[in-house]
């Protein structure tokens, strides 16, 4: 880190991973801010505007930061641990050399790392009984979000996300100003319950896979910046010449995920 160029980014997997990267790095002697959503908003624009202006050298941040940021001179990304998709990824280091100038990707990775990201997607699913609930608040008349949790008692993530499959399914609709309509010709409440959990059951499945696609990234051995066009439906050359592997420095890397997997 000491020997990096900087300005640079640092993506953190967790809140409190953001804050102890951030300590540490002041600690040495490198400015970094730190922005994550947990901080308020006057907080997170004024960590991004000295970021911006150069009056840090590293950001330390969750991936709640980057949308709509185009500072061209970053010479490095930094992943203390894999993200959560290979889209999440490949939008987080593309952030990285925009002014044409050299610029370092890495990923620090370990097969565990990713077991908090299949933690969070495992408990967003939805189930059937809390469709239902919201469903028999529905049919007393329409609704805003905060009274349909004080019919239901659900938590607000469960009700966000279970109107959000519901509306997906058409059998709701919303108002501009947020009151929430139970459409009358829609199915049965049984089977829009039904329907909005097997939507919620695939939506998880898909989230996986893309953990997976995550996974395989970090551990295959072949050019990276192939298998990455691969992904996104581009033709890919068979070598970049760039990354670890097609210079050779991919071997280590292998053996310490095999040593990592033996041990677990």
């Amino acid at each position: 880190m000491k020997n990096s160029a900087r300005p640079g980014i640092i993506y953190a997997t967790t809140r409190r991973q953001a804050h102890e990267i951030s300590d540490e790095l002041n600690n040495v002697g490198i400015s970094a801010s730190l922005y994550h959503a947990g901080l308020k908003k006057a907080e997170r624009e004024a960590m991004q505007e000295q970021f911006m202006a150069d009056k840090t050298e590293v950001i330390v941040a969750t991936s709640a930061f980057g949308m709509g940021v185009d500072k061209p001179n970053v010479r490095f990304v930094f992943h203390y641990g894999p993200p959560d998709s290979l889209d999440s990824y490949y939008q987080e280091v593309g952030r990285a050399g925009r002014d044409g100038e050299p610029a370092s990707t890495v990923l620090f990775y370990q097969t565990k790392d990713l077991g908090i990201h299949k933690f969070f997607k495992g408990t967003g699913q939805i189930k059937p009984e809390d469709v239902q609930m919201v469903l028999d608040a529905l049919q007393t008349g329409d609704l805003t979000i905060s009274e349909i949790q004080n019919k239901t008692r659900l938590s607000k993530i469960k009700t966000t996300r279970t109107l959000n499959r519901l509306e997906e399914s058409g059998a709701i609709e919303r108002s501009r100003e947020g009151v929430i309509h139970l459409v009358a010709e829609h199915a049965s409440p049984d089977d829009i319950a039904a329907q909005a959990s097997q939507a919620q059951s695939e939506l998880h499945e898909a989230e996986l896979a893309r953990i997976e696609q995550m996974r395989e990234y970090a551990e295959q051995l072949e050019c990276r910046r192939a298998y990455l066009l691969r992904y996104f439906g581009e033709d890919a050359p068979a070598r970049c010449e760039n990354c670890d592997n097609c210079l050779g420095t991919g071997t280590e890397r292998a053996q310490v995920i095999a040593e990592t997997k033996a041990r677990d």
